[in-house]
């Protein structure tokens, strides 16, 4: 607070009284100052304060981004406010052209522009553009990495030469000096080497080559010579006996040459060579002779001039081992039916049993495995046992031919089953009768021997009403009596098995009871 005009004047007076007189002074009265007011207490008088009840705003403030004018300028946010674009795309790029200044985002809007295509994220500022053969300019810089000057299809920056259409990295390396497929190489694996040809002969020598495009003259394909100073030596020349390696083979005078003589190993020094180890050279090799029939060229008493024995060798070359030459053999007689028994009318001289003969000759038929002296005596018409008779105390059939075939006609009385187990003993099977001729000639055979019922082969055991034979052979005649088959036997039960002679003297067919005893007819 200012002092008063009373104050004053005392202090004028009192300083009068207790000092000396000094020079007068002036005593007019100064007009009282004005009341400064700082309402919110910033520093800054009312008058200068722009808003006197926010201490925040004064002149001397900083302006912040609020929507007041901090600092008293007359402006509001001057210099605080960000640029926001809208990024429609969400890459964080924003569109330049939806630029607006505010102190937050607007919703979908980002700080940062230069967004080139804000329909699309791949393009941005950010956008890498790694790939220099694609002609997009994702990054926005108006540029791209992308050209093609010689128009082959690849991208500058992924072929050597954009200015040669037949170079990039599909072309095919060719041998021009110049790398076509962009590889970093030039004329890799398609050069090709030639050697020096001295002596014309079309064969070069290893020791000096040329690696190129192009065959220089007196230069070949090969390293096949041996000696290019001299045009008759290489590998198509003939050897000779001459002391050359005229063919390159790497051996003088060798076995090849064209005159050389042919020799053979003489190991047990008999004076005869084997044929199987011969020795071709230009001069006698030691140890060989000019003869090659030893057969047995470790033996030296086995030659061409020695004698043949029994002893398991081929005593003289003959080709032939204890043959019919030799001194000492034996007599052995041909069993060409294998029954141990030999045939007295085919005598053979050998030194062991030949395959197919014995020492005995006993044989009364070398053609039958089944007779020899000691066989058992069978029911098949054959003299069996060699003792001149035939089935003799051995069967109670009657042996006949048809047709080619073999027939017993047994009387034995017999179950089916067990007649026909009876065939197979004898090695026939129960008859199978295939026409009416065959069928005429058994029943007549039948009914002249006994005049009763005969077991055929003929049955349907597999299957009711499927009539087989035993052997296999197909049904393709019958001979039933009328009204069979019908499967009705005497007692009831069923009627599996066939006989002949139901109605004699016909055959007429008839299925019966196999249970039933009858005579039974064999076929072989």
């Amino acid at each position: 607070m200012r002092p008063t005009a009373t104050f004053a004047l005392f202090v004028t007076l009192f300083t009068l009284a207790c000092k000396p007189a000094e020079p007068p002074v002036d005593t007019a009265v100064e007009p009282p100052e004005e009341e400064v007011v700082d309402a919110d207490g910033d520093g800054s008088p009312s008058t200068e304060d722009c808003d006197d009840d926010d201490a925040a705003v004064n002149p001397s403030a900083t302006e912040t981004c609020d929507g007041l004018d901090n600092n008293c300028d007359g402006q509001t946010d001057e210099g605080v406010l960000t640029t926001y674009t809208t990024d429609a795309d969400g890459d964080g790029y924003g569109d330049d052209s939806t630029a607006t200044e505010a102190c937050a985002p607007p919703e979908g809007a980002v700080e940062v522009g230069g967004d080139c295509d804000d329909a699309d994220a791949r393009y941005n500022p950010g956008a890498a553009e790694t790939d220099c053969a694609d002609p997009n300019d994702y990054n926005c810089d108006g540029s791209t990495g992308y050209a093609d000057g010689d128009n082959d299809g690849y991208a500058a920056c992924a072929e050597c030469d954009d200015g040669d259409a037949a170079v990039n990295p599909g072309a095919t390396e060719v041998c021009d000096d110049r790398d076509n497929n962009c590889d970093g190489l030039t004329d890799e694996n398609v050069t090709e080497t030639w050697w020096q040809d001295t002596d014309g002969d079309n064969f070069g020598d290893a020791d000096f080559a040329y690696i190129g495009c192009a065959q220089p003259e007196g230069y070949t394909d090969n390293v096949l010579d041996c000696d290019d100073g001299d045009g008759a030596v290489n590998p198509d020349a003939d050897e000779v006996c001459d002391g050359l390696d005229n063919d390159c083979d790497g051996t003088i005078d060798g076995a090849d040459a064209i005159d050389v003589s042919t020799y053979y190993t003489d190991a047990d020094n008999d004076g005869f060579g084997d044929a199987g180890a011969p020795l071709t050279a230009c001069e006698l090799p030691s140890g060989a002779v000019a003869d090659n029939n030893d057969c047995d060229d470790g033996a030296s008493a086995v030659n061409p001039d020695a004698d043949e024995v029994c002893d398991g060798l081929d005593n003289d070359c003959d080709g032939v081992t204890d043959g019919a030459d030799a001194i000492d053999l034996s007599t052995y007689y041909a069993d060409d039916d294998n029954d141990g028994y030999g045939d007295a009318s085919a005598p053979l001289t050998a030194c062991e049993a030949p395959s197919g003969a014995v020492a005995d000759n006993n044989d009364c038929d070398d053609g039958d495995g089944d007779s020899y002296p000691g066989a058992a005596e069978a029911c098949d018409n054959t003299d069996n046992d060699c003792d001149t008779e035939t089935d003799e105390e051995v069967c109670e059939c009657t042996f006949e031919t048809y047709g080619g075939h073999e027939y017993l006609f047994c009387a034995e009385n017999l179950n089916w089953a067990d007649a026909y187990a009876e065939c197979l003993s004898y090695g026939y099977d129960l008859v199978a009768i295939t026409d009416a001729a065959e069928d005429a000639w058994v029943w007549a055979t039948a009914y002249a021997l006994v005049d009763t019922d005969w077991w055929i082969g003929l049955n349907d055991h597999s299957s009711e009403g499927s009539f087989v034979w035993t052997t296999g052979e197909a049904t393709s005649y019958t001979a039933w009596s009328p009204g069979e088959p019908n499967n009705s036997y005497l007692d009831g039960s069923a009627e599996n098995c066939v006989h002949i002679g139901w109605y004699a003297p016909t055959s007429a067919w008839n299925d019966f009871g196999c249970a039933a005893l009858n005579h039974f007819v064999c076929e072989g």
